[in-house]
């Protein structure tokens, strides 16, 4: 977890060494092959769900056989889509670090993660489905691994504790922070559903721009009343 003493600049800084660092070393082990099993396992456990996304499946989809498959992933569907959960995740996260900046002003940084978290919602619409239903099913009958399930847990903690960290500086008061960074996630989450599955508003930025004017008025936040704010931009 962030530590809780860090500045906030040095708890970006860490944000970002912490996430975009490690997101760069996991590409270079990723072949396309196994990429492709991944995502093909994301997309059947959206529509599907956990019991429809069978490793026979799987295989007919990537047009592989399920021999072969299971050199690839030799724990069969609970390797599968642990391994595809926990690298869809941290994707988002090394995204969402990637566009922040320690010499920003705290309301730039919380414009470029809701910018970034819309834009990855419409730009993946069956990811957030698959992490519900994987959750679900997980709380159910354990599909992930508890590596997995620890990583989930520790990467979801320091993305809502570093949003807390924004809203403070930015004026939210310390009982009400926990709520708004829970609310931000939500909306930027479904932003895929409220735009019509995927599809963008009438602009290219419209949906940005909605979720981060929503999210504003909730936390009673006005840019002219910032320092710079008329430099805020998008990243």
């Amino acid at each position: 977890m962030l530590g809780n003493t860090l500045t906030v600049e040095s708890a970006i800084e860490e944000y970002r060494r912490r996430y975009a660092a490690a997101e760069a070393a996991h590409n270079g082990s990723r072949s396309d092959l196994r990429q492709k099993i991944m995502d093909a396992t994301l997309e059947l456990a959206a529509s599907e769900g956990v019991a429809g996304a069978s490793v026979r499946k799987i295989a007919s989809a990537v047009e592989m056989r399920v021999a072969t498959m299971y050199s690839y992933f030799p724990g069969g569907k609970d390797e599968l889509v642990s391994e595809a959960m926990l690298q869809r995740v941290q994707e988002f996260y090394a995204n969402q670090a990637s566009g922040l900046r320690s010499d920003d002003q705290a309301i730039e940084n919380l414009r470029s993660l809701v910018f970034r978290h819309v834009r990855w919602s419409l730009d993946h619409p069956k990811s957030t489905p698959a992490w519900e239903v994987i959750v679900a099913s997980d709380r159910i009958s354990p599909v992930l691994s508890e590596h997995v399930r620890s990583e989930l847990e520790r990467m979801a903690t320091d993305y809502r504790a570093l949003l807390v960290r924004l809203l403070l500086v930015l004026g939210v008061e310390a009982p009400d922070t926990a709520g708004f960074a829970e609310m931000l996630v939500i909306l930027c989450n479904d932003a895929f559903r409220w735009t019509g599955r995927g599809q963008r508003l009438q602009q290219p930025l419209a949906a940005e721009e909605f979720a981060w004017i929503a999210i504003r008025g909730a936390i009673n936040l006005r840019d002219t009343n910032r320092s710079h704010s008329h430099s805020v931009r998008p990243h």
